[in-house]
């Protein structure tokens, strides 16, 4: 008796389906189908290979090829495993940024410090012009004290009460002069104290900001290049098991076809 193909998948059919495709395919039932499995019967000689015993047969081979697969796949990574010399990465990219960064922090500094001069000279400048005008003022008051003196003295009103008024009121009025002198010096001062803690804010966060772009860029460039080196490796790995890749892909496209045969 020679038998019909049954579906490449009847082994994963429920029992009724699997039973009902083999009573089709001209076997007493699934069992049947089982024990006379790769066979066909025409007065009682052997028949050739079934559909089934041929995906089968494809099914095995390409299996193979994919066991083969592994094993180039391990056999690559032992002869080429995979390796990035972190430390020659780091070198070649500060090689790459360091001149640029190291120029930035120098003009960087410059501007600074001559920001710096400039605040401290116009504070030195405020003191020397404070110290000579103080002594000014004392030798101007001076001078005035003893023209008013010498005036009561002419008047012949030297020992007078309008004598002590008058050279009293000289003197208050040259310590309130010295006193708004000394008020605006130490507010220049203080402005000029203000001025000099504004740029050493600025140069603080100048220098933070350049150090962390120059982190981040050479971190990035070692990324990069890391990057590279990985996709180069896995081109090499695709290279070596193209072969087999390529057969792979064969087989599966002989199993779709041998399935719908079946």
């Amino acid at each position: 008796m020679a038998y019909g193909a049954v579906p490449a998948n009847i082994d994963q059919m429920n029992p009724a389906d699997r039973n009902d495709a083999a009573l089709r395919a001209g076997y007493t039932g699934y069992d049947d189908y089982l024990n006379n499995r790769g066979s066909t019967q025409s007065g009682g000689t052997s028949g050739v290979n079934s559909a089934q015993d041929e995906y089968n047969r494809l099914l095995q081979e390409f299996l193979g090829q994919f066991d083969k697969l592994g094993e180039l796949d391990k056999e690559f990574q032992a002869k080429n495993p995979f390796s990035f010399d972190e430390l020659m990465a780091r070198k070649s990219a500060e090689e790459s940024y360091n001149p640029y960064y190291d120029a930035e922090l120098k003009d960087f500094t410059q501007g600074i410090e001559r920001q710096k001069q400039s605040a401290e000279g116009s504070m030195k400048l405020l003191t020397d012009l404070n110290r000579i005008q103080v002594g000014q003022d004392k030798r101007n008051l001076d001078e005035a004290i003893s023209a008013a003196e010498e005036g009561y003295a002419g008047a012949g009103l030297y020992n007078s009460g309008a004598k002590e008024r008058g050279v009293g009121q000289t003197m208050v009025a040259g310590q309130d002069t010295a006193n708004q002198r000394s008020l605006n010096y130490n507010e220049g001062l203080a402005g000029g104290q203000r001025q000099l803690a504004d740029i050493k804010g600025q140069s603080d966060t100048g220098l933070r900001r350049l150090d962390t772009a120059r982190k981040t860029d050479i971190t990035t460039s070692i990324e990069d290049m890391k990057t590279e080196e990985e996709a180069r490796h896995a081109t090499e790995r695709l290279q070596y098991l193209a072969p087999y890749s390529n057969s792979i892909q064969g087989g599966i496209n002989q199993l779709i076809a041998q399935t719908w045969k079946a």
